[in-house]
């Protein structure tokens, strides 16, 4: 669930604004990251203390009906990362004779029938027809070659001609210092644009990120540590017991001059 609240059917639900939508694509990377600090048998409740500051400053930019509205949706998101609150201790039953459902009738103990029809809705958007960002480029008639069959003095101009077509099509790289141009360009066919989606997340209002480093992985996380992380992230790795890697120089100063949405300031984290 907590994918597409970044598409523009979820952000159109909540009625974000661009500025709204960029906070909460930061809070949800300040929560991946604070997770991936935690042990897997780390308690729900520790969880969701450590994921709390990422959602706290998301709400703090929407209004309150926003809020009202997004409640639903961040409950599955903290379901997702397993950062549900603990559960409230049981209240007594009714008394003898007394209506279960409360003075006005309410149903109580489950989700309502307004979040029931919210995850239909949205179980069908993610079930529908999927896409990879390479078969959106060969149904537009863009052919991305296989970069083994490039020498090294074509592929950088090949591989900014790719980067240029997919802003085109609303796809952005992110967290790309750390590899050469060939590492970067092995990475997109191998991985990158091969990832598929919900065909409908390609909406024409929408943005899709490519983030060049999986940190649910030691190796990516070891890299993220080395490069990208803020002196906040390596303070907070070390104190998990994290074997701390140095800093290290990026190899390409890549990121800050990679096109970006109109109005963009700068790229995700």
């Amino acid at each position: 669930m907590i994918r597409l609240l970044v598409t523009a059917k979820v952000a159109r639900e909540l009625g974000l604004d661009r500025d709204q939508k960029e906070a909460f694509r930061d809070a949800w990377r300040e929560a991946e990251r604070a997770l991936a600090f935690l042990p897997r048998d780390t308690p729900a409740a520790e969880k969701a203390q450590a994921v709390q500051p990422a959602l706290d400053g998301f709400l703090a930019v929407l209004d309150d009906d926003q809020r009202r509205r997004a409640a639903p949706l961040i409950a599955q998101a903290r379901a997702r990362w397993g950062a549900e609150d603990p559960a409230p201790e049981p209240e007594a039953g009714p008394a003898e004779g007394e209506d279960p459902r409360g003075e006005e009738g309410a149903d109580i103990g489950g989700p309502s029938a307004a979040e029931m029809d919210l995850e239909a809705e949205a179980m069908a958007f993610a079930e529908g027809a999927s896409v990879s960002i390479l078969g959106r480029l060969e149904s537009a008639g863009i052919a991305v070659p296989d970069p083994d069959d490039l020498d090294d003095a074509e592929l950088p101009a090949r591989l900014r001609d790719l980067i240029a077509r997919l802003a085109d099509h609303r796809v952005y790289l992110t967290r790309t210092d750390h590899l050469t141009d060939r590492g970067l360009f092995e990475f997109l066919v191998d991985d990158g644009l091969r990832t598929e989606q919900p065909e409908a997340r390609f909406g024409e209002e929408s943005e899709f990120w490519i983030t060049c480093l999986h940190t649910d992985s030691h190796e990516g996380l070891y890299l993220y540590l080395a490069f990208y992380a803020s002196e906040a992230d390596r303070l907070n790795a070390r104190r998990r017991g994290m074997a701390l890697p140095d800093r290290r120089e990026p190899i390409v100063d890549r990121d800050r001059h990679l096109p970006r949405p109109p109005g963009a300031e700068a790229p995700p984290a």
